[in-house]
């Protein structure tokens, strides 16, 4: 392992000039913190939240970076590990006549008694940018941090896919979140839940159904509508939802009695960055990077750069 270089040019370390002011249209607690992570050239990453250690693992397509605290990151002390997060395999890599490629994608997952489980997407490629087919969603094994992620044999779903970030709860299932598309920019995000010893089985994971109780169904309950994927963990006696709110650009957080929702009206947690490109990115809550009631949120704005905010959440105030 080696200190993490910048990827294309340093960025500067940023903090916004009202620290621990309320933010305007949030009740739910304030902003301490708002840095830019130097690791210019890079989005927003997914992640593998090591609670117990306090260490979080970033991961983007073709690179992956073990962040210690949140003050580390805004320090750009993280720490670049060797390898893509999801290794292509020999076959896949095989020269093609037809102008197409194959590419993995990570999308996050969990991590429970020191190994990680981490879900990725599968795609043909090409040959012109637009040309998008998607394989499925698999499974790649972690076994620690600084070590190559083992790929299980086959594809655990060809449709509609789970495999997202995910947490642990006191019940020893993984909770994991997921988005499937249901109209132009709009997603339906619900949540799955599954014993970690048998992630590899399809079978084994669990929806919440319309009538309270987990089951292998078919159907489950939209936990969350909106854009892009969201991350939940245990707050506020509750659960919280962490998600990013693309054409309000902020973040925002919505509250409920268990993970898998239903969860309550969404309040505004802080404004984004104003962005140049389409929208921002990203929006993810870190749990291993948690301290007490401090948040972690990284998201990602152009020209600016990996924003990770330091939110203070303020039970009084949480409606």
């Amino acid at each position: 392992m080696e200190p993490m270089r910048p990827l294309l040019a340093l960025a500067l370390v940023a903090c916004v000039d009202d620290l621990g002011t309320d933010v305007p249209g949030s009740r739910a607690g304030v902003v301490v913190e708002d840095c830019v992570v130097p690791v210019a050239g890079r989005g927003a990453p997914v992640a593998l939240e090591y609670v117990e250690t306090g260490s979080s693992l970033w991961l983007w397509d073709d690179a992956r970076a073990l962040v210690t605290s949140a003050e580390a990151a805004c320090a750009g002390d993280v720490t670049v590990l060797a390898g893509a997060p999801v290794p292509l395999l020999p076959d896949e890599t095989a020269p093609r006549t037809d102008g197409r490629h194959i590419a993995v994608t990570p999308r996050g997952g969990f991590v429970a008694g020191g190994r990680g489980y981490l879900y990725y997407d599968k795609q043909l490629l090409g040959p012109g940018f637009f040309d998008v087919e998607p394989l499925g969603v698999g499974l790649c094994l972690v076994d620690a941090p600084d070590q190559p992620c083992a790929r299980t044999p086959d594809l655990l779903w060809t449709g509609r896919a789970w495999g997202g970030p995910g947490l642990v709860g006191a019940d020893g299932y993984a909770y994991l979140t997921s988005c499937a598309h249901v109209g132009a920019f709009t997603d339906a995000c619900a949540v799955a839940r599954v014993r970690p010893e048998q992630a590899a089985d399809a079978a084994a994971y669990q929806r919440l159904g319309f009538d309270g109780t987990w089951s292998a169904g078919a159907d489950s309950i939209v936990a969350l509508g909106g854009t892009g994927d969201f991350t939940v963990e245990p707050a506020l006696g509750r659960w919280l939802a962490i998600f990013p709110d693309i054409y309000g650009v902020r973040l925002r957080a919505a509250i409920g009695d268990g993970p898998g929702g239903a969860f309550d009206e969404p309040v505004t947690l802080f404004p984004a960055a104003p962005t140049t490109g389409f929208f921002i990115a990203g929006g993810r809550s870190h749990a291993a990077l948690r301290r007490g009631d401090l948040l972690a949120i990284s998201y990602a704005s152009q020209p600016s750069g990996l924003h990770l905010v330091s939110f203070r959440l303020d039970p009084e105030d949480w409606p």
